[in-house]
């Protein structure tokens, strides 16, 4: 089923223009989507790029230690 899927994106800021297709995949209830960046700074510096308004969560992860 496709409202079922999840979609895992690492580092989004290295194709930003994806965002658009992001949102309009969220919008018609086709998957979800978990995007991770290690620069939301890039991606804000793009400039006109879509941040996916009302439709994000966001989480701040910590770097791992060796340890972890």
């Amino acid at each position: 089923n496709k409202k079922n899927s999840l979609i895992f994106i690492d580092e989004i800021q290295l194709v930003p223009k994806l965002l658009n297709t992001i949102q309009y995949i969220i919008d018609k209830k086709m998957a979800q989507f978990v995007l991770t960046s290690s620069s939301a700074r890039k991606i804000r510096r793009e400039g006109h790029v879509n941040l996916l308004p009302g439709r994000l969560v966001v989480l701040y992860l910590d770097a791992l230690s060796q340890t972890e």
